[in-house]
């Protein structure tokens, strides 16, 4: 109401028409420092002081009235030699804190007329080195309302009270102890006001959520702000925070959420994995609830596996968390899978939302099971493989230096017909390569190996097929061999490692592509490592030689021909052989990804690399991830879900050249 009285009399002298000329205002100095007086001297165009009065506005917490107010006359100077006699009020104040401070209406009563000064602003700053400096008002903002334990409460680090919108130079935040702080990007906005003609801006620096891990007054510690060689620190804030109501206990869900679930298929055979997608949406701690597992009679939980996609906002973590159980049965008939009920509690209404249980029945045939059976039996797409030669393998010899020593039998000859100058016919000089036989037959490795698949003997033509691997060096078919072997023993994650590696070495080849997809859509790995389209280093090695060996040979035919077209293919077969080179090289760059396949069930990827780390994700035997990084016994891992985090080395095998 105050307010409203003023702007009322603000509203009346404008239409009464006073001149600006009649009251003048003048604040000095400004800025001021800190302890120090600053003074506000009004020139009153009016003689009689008795009858002029003053309502000064409310000050704000920093200064104090020092003396005033203190009327005086005083004698304007006329142009024409005369003088006037006017009045002068001057107000005195003390500091005592530093900051961009509003300085608000003055209201004056000159006889019959009322006059309302505009606010001002009065900058107190610091001395350093005898210069004057205004700090940064740096301080958290938290929302309003009560905060519980394990809730995702949103917090903004800003800069108050500035007068332009800066980039700054440093930002130090400080954790707390007993909690999760985790920087996001889009909190906050910048804010502005006007204090008289004068723009006023809160900008954000640091946005994010915090998640607390116990309760009582938990502290966000001081941060420090620099920018333009100023630093200031803001003050450590407090969140009072409480315990979890008890209904919600089972999951520690805190906000406005809503959960469905699904089965990926309602026909479903013995033995065959029974898939089931629970799925939550909302916003609040996604990052931090607990899905109590679903159960059923009769039924085994085998694997489970989650896809996050939120983001941060206003009101903590928006979007979805789906988990997906994968559970398999050994007997046939009616069965019902039971979903806890999912208690959240909403802090803005105060409200507890028990949930409910959710059933799903479903039916497994029996016979379906021996129909799919028998199908799978004779449909199975694949079978071992004797040799594959209709396609190039990459076998590494880009790695050996001897290999490069073929680029060099072209050039010699050439050099040699350059510097004798004969014109004789070249009876070229062969190089005769003699392997080392091993200690097994391959071949016969290979037919015992497929002879023992054949038979159902899946171990002993495994260790067929590693014999021949071993001393076969392009050896992708006897990969192939081998994953089909391990498939039919049930063992996914050695498979699609052996799958996968043979993709590797031949990836032209569609027969393995499709092996992978196969075993792992059996598996029931939703979520794996894209297969990349890899380049061969070895094939740009074998057409460098080719092209330089041909190159010189030309080059020879000319010294003997003395023709011009035989020149010019041979400078063409070098510059092509100059592409080959920049071939080589990117190729080698694409070999460097590596892929891990997980060969354990139930592999922990944990947040940091200690075995008391949290886990974030289990992964199940056959799902790959690409491998970052590693420390100690731990590999940095990026999952098909997009999960990053640390499992054990003992846990993965990694693809290698």
């Amino acid at each position: 109401m105050k307010y409203l009285y003023k702007s009322l009399i603000f509203l009346f002298l404008m239409l009464q028409g006073l001149s600006a000329q009649e009251l003048i205002m003048e604040m000095s100095p400004n800025p001021v420092g800190r302890g120090d007086r600053f003074s506000i001297d009004f020139f009153i165009d009016y003689e009689d002081m008795s009858l002029i009065s003053v309502e000064p506005p409310v000050l704000p917490d920093g200064i104090s009235l020092y003396k005033g107010p203190y009327k005086r006359p005083y004698w304007l100077e006329l142009p024409d030699g005369s003088s006037r006699k006017k009045t002068l009020i001057t107000y005195t104040y003390s500091t005592s804190k530093e900051g961009r401070f509003e300085i608000g209406s003055y209201l004056f009563t000159l006889g019959e007329k009322v006059y309302l000064t505009n606010p001002q602003i009065i900058r107190i700053g610091l001395y350093k080195n005898r210069k004057l400096y205004m700090p940064y008002k740096v301080e958290w903002s938290i929302g309003a309302g009560s905060f519980y334990e394990g809730q995702a409460i949103p917090i903004v680090l800003e800069v108050k009270d500035l007068e332009e919108v800066m980039l700054f130079d440093d930002i130090v935040i400080a954790h707390p102890d007993r909690g999760f702080l985790e920087p996001v990007n889009n909190l906050g906005q910048v804010e502005v006001s006007t204090i008289g003609n004068t723009s006023i801006y809160t900008i954000p620096v640091r946005g994010f959520i915090f998640t607390p891990s116990s309760t009582g007054n938990l502290k966000i510690p001081s941060s420090t702000v620099t920018a333009r060689g100023i630093s200031s620190v803001s003050k450590t804030a407090s969140i009072e925070v409480f315990k979890i109501p008890p209904g919600i206990k089972s999951t520690g869900a805190i906000g406005k959420f809503y959960i469905s679930t699904s089965l990926a298929d309602t026909n479903l055979a013995e033995n065959e994995n029974i898939i089931l997608h629970v799925k939550v949406e909302g916003a609040g701690n996604l990052n931090y609830f607990q899905l109590q597992p679903p159960s059923g009679q009769g039924l085994t939980l085998v694997n489970t596996a989650e896809v996050s996609e939120y983001h941060s906002s206003f009101d903590g973590y928006k979007g979805s968390r789906e988990t997906i159980y994968t559970f398999i049965s050994d007997t046939p008939g009616a069965k019902t899978i039971s979903i806890p009920a999912f208690p959240y509690f909403d802090p803005d209404t105060d409200t507890l939302y028990e949930g409910r249980i959710r059933d799903i029945t479903f039916q497994i045939d029996a016979n379906l099971a021996n129909e799919n059976n028998n199908e799978e039996t004779e449909s199975f797409p694949f079978s071992p493989k004797r040799g594959d030669k209709r396609g190039f393998t990459s076998t590494g010899r880009y790695k050996d230096p001897s290999s490069y020593l073929w680029l060099l039998p072209g050039p010699l000859v050439f050099l040699i017909f350059f510097l004798t100058g004969r014109k004789k016919t070249f009876l070229g000089v062969s190089i005769i390569f003699i392997a080392a036989s091993g200690q097994i037959d391959i071949n016969r490795a290979v037919d015992i190996g497929i002879d023992q698949y054949e038979a159902g003997q899946y171990q002993s033509a495994i260790e067929y097929f590693q014999q021949a691997s071993d001393e076969l060096s392009d050896n992708s078919f006897l990969s192939y061999n081998i994953a089909l072997a391990y498939y039919q023993l049930g063992d996914y994650g050695k498979s699609v490692y052996e799958a996968r590696n043979a993709f590797y070495h031949d990836p032209f080849n569609l027969e393995y592509r499709k092996l992978i997809n196969y075993i792992e859509l059996k598996g029931g790995i939703l979520y794996p490592i894209e297969l990349s389209f890899n380049l061969y280093p070895d094939a740009f090695l074998f057409l460098l030689m080719i092209l330089v060996n041909t190159a010189a040979f030309v080059g020879v035919i000319y010294l003997v021909k003395n023709k011009n077209i035989y020149f010019i293919s041979s400078v063409l077969l070098l510059g092509l052989g100059l592409l080959a080179v920049g071939g080589l090289g990117f190729s080698i760059i694409q070999k460097d990804r590596q892929v891990g396949i997980v060969v354990q069930d139930h592999v922990s990827v944990k947040k940091i690399p200690l075995p008391k780390g949290e886990t974030i994700e289990e992964m199940q035997s056959g799902e790959s991830a690409l491998v970052k990084g590693d420390s100690n016994n731990y590999l940095f891992i990026n999952t098909g879900t997009g999960i990053k985090g640390w499992v054990e080395k003992s846990d993965l095998i990694i693809i290698k050249d």
